[in-house]
């Protein structure tokens, strides 16, 4: 029971304040939009697991790095880059 305690409150305490986790999501949506366009992103199943409060969104993310159909090795390294600098799990 202690232990589980004591889990609990380090896990609230190493998550950010609301107003900074909201920051780091735009700034995350905000990259990927001016990579790929905004219209990619208002139909990605990154912004709609967002807006249903699902955070679980890695596979979402990096899945956007085709270049006219394929998988572009460099693309999908940039979006790994993007997304360990820029979200707080």
């Amino acid at each position: 029971a202690v232990g589980a305690t004591l889990q609990c409150k380090i896990t609230t305490s190493l998550q950010p304040p609301k107003g900074v986790l909201q920051l780091m999501l735009t700034v995350l949506l905000g990259a990927l939009a001016y990579n790929c366009g905004p219209g990619v992103v208002n139909k990605s199943t990154v912004l709609k697991k967002l807006k249903a409060g699902n955070r679980d969104i890695f596979k979402s993310y990096v899945s956007h790095c085709r270049y006219k159909g394929k998988k572009h090795k460099g693309l999908y390294t940039r979006r790994l880059t993007e997304f360990a600098a820029l979200f707080i799990p």
